[in-house]
């Protein structure tokens, strides 16, 4: 391997594995820009295919997080558009329930 495609790999690695999505996706331009000359040697090629593929993966973990988050988000917003609940009702509930000496006369199914 070159040396300046080493400091190519070496850097897309630290951007890519590092760094933001954003510049997770930076990374991927370039080494698909990289594999699309198709003037590399076979063991640059296989590299930087391979970091592609790790690259993309963290890309699609931070990206799965941040959907994880706005869901969340989504969940908190409807749960504080709930109305506070009424103990007075739960009171109100309870009056139908059977006391310890009543029975039941058919199943509760």
């Amino acid at each position: 391997m070159a040396d300046g495609q080493r400091t190519g790999l070496d850097g897309w690695r630290t951007t890519g594995l590092g760094g933001t999505f954003e510049e997770g996706l930076a990374t991927l331009d370039e080494i698909v820009a990289f594999l699309e000359t198709g003037r590399h040697g076979l063991d640059d090629t296989v590299a930087a295919y391979e970091l592609g593929v790790a690259v993309a993966s963290r890309c699609q973990e931070l990206l799965a997080g941040a959907e994880l988050r706005i869901s969340q988000i989504a969940v908190d917003t409807d749960l504080a558009r709930l109305p506070l609940a009424d103990p007075a009702a739960d009171e109100r509930e309870d009056d139908d329930d059977i006391g310890p000496d009543e029975t039941i006369d058919e199943a509760p199914f």
